[in-house]
């Protein structure tokens, strides 16, 4: 039997160091808010950056404020979002807004992230199918832990993971699926 319940324990530990080099930040206060102020936010664009760059940039910044576990300013970037969506004739650009007005009118970040995972599925479409519009290399990054293990993935311009989906108990959960420099698309 203790043989049995010391396997069990080192299972439990194993699990939880599964998505971080350095452990879950959960258990660990002073890293989780540490990094949740470490996300760095995307470059400024150019001042004659198009529609698209904007959106995708506007998106890219949604997702830094739910890695930051930043409910009102999620609220606030999901508006920047959906004006910048507004802009675009792209198909997915409606899908990105309507995902984003629901995140505005969340109640929590959890309710925030599920939002996020469907402005997700449409700026990844959209950066897929019409390429980069930013100057810079864009990431897509994956979470497997994400919504019970179904995973998730997003669009960062970082190759250091800062996921969205759990903010600072695992900030650093995911890896980077594909990766699109300016103007590339998926082939």
């Amino acid at each position: 039997m203790t043989r049995i319940l010391t396997l069990a324990a080192v299972l439990v530990f194993a699990l939880s160091l599964a998505c971080s080099d350095k452990g879950s930040n959960a258990l660990r206060p002073d890293v989780a808010a540490a990094q949740s102020k470490a996300v760095p936010e995307p470059a400024p664009l150019p001042a004659t950056a198009s529609a698209e760059a904007k959106l995708i940039d506007a998106y890219m910044r949604l997702a830094v404020r739910l890695a930051s576990d930043d409910f009102a300013g999620a609220k606030a970037a999901a508006a920047k979002v959906g004006e910048a969506a507004a802009a675009v004739t792209a198909p997915q650009a409606a899908q990105l807004k309507a995902a984003v007005s629901e995140l505005a009118a969340a109640p929590d970040l959890a309710a925030q992230r599920v939002a996020f995972d469907r402005a997700s599925v449409a700026a990844i479409a959209m950066v897929e199918a019409s390429g980069n519009p930013l100057p810079t290399i864009v990431h897509v990054a994956r979470c497997p832990m994400a919504f019970e293990n179904r995973g998730a993935r997003w669009l960062q311009d970082s190759p250091s993971i800062h996921n969205p989906y759990y903010g600072a108990s695992m900030l650093t959960c995911g890896s980077v699926d594909a990766q699109y420099a300016p103007g590339a698309r998926k082939p």
